[in-house]
């Protein structure tokens, strides 16, 4: 993989040149402190029970995406945030990062590895023993696309 720009927590152009670029754990942690990046959870509500998610992300599960009137070109009408999508293994992720791409809803990056690259890499996970923190107890903030986009 080439290199990634990073500036102020942001993604820069050769990440989203082409297609949906896989982003390293640490990449991730970085990018995910702008205000310009949100990060997506794609996986099933068992997968987030059991481990946990990414500090601040939001979850869509499946990567479900409810397109507003207009379809595509109004999902991505006036969006200033960049997509990072994640679930498990990173699978899941580069498909619907592509599928995403291909709707016309980029720039989109994904978790390479996935949450198990994440755990694995010792970063922070979120939720495993504080499911009293969030609105509903049974599960992890939840978002539309909308709102993940705005």
């Amino acid at each position: 993989m080439g290199a990634v720009a990073v500036a102020s927590g942001s993604l820069g152009g050769p990440v989203f040149g082409g297609g949906p670029r896989p982003l390293s754990p640490h990449q991730l942690e970085l990018v995910a402190l702008g205000p310009d990046v949100v990060v997506v959870d794609v996986r099933v509500m068992a997968e987030v029970r059991r481990d946990g998610w990414i500090g601040g992300a939001a979850w869509v599960p499946g990567g479900l995406v409810l397109l507003p009137d207009g379809g595509p070109a109004g999902a991505s009408a006036g969006r200033t945030r960049t997509i990072v999508l994640y679930d498990g293994s990173g699978s899941r992720a580069a498909a619907i990062a592509e599928t995403w791409l291909r709707l016309g809803l980029g720039p989109v990056a994904y978790l390479d590895g996935g949450f198990r690259a994440w755990q694995a890499a010792g970063l922070a996970v979120a939720g495993r023993a504080r499911w009293h923190d969030v609105a509903d107890p049974t599960r992890p903030p939840t978002r539309t696309f909308t709102e993940v986009t705005r």
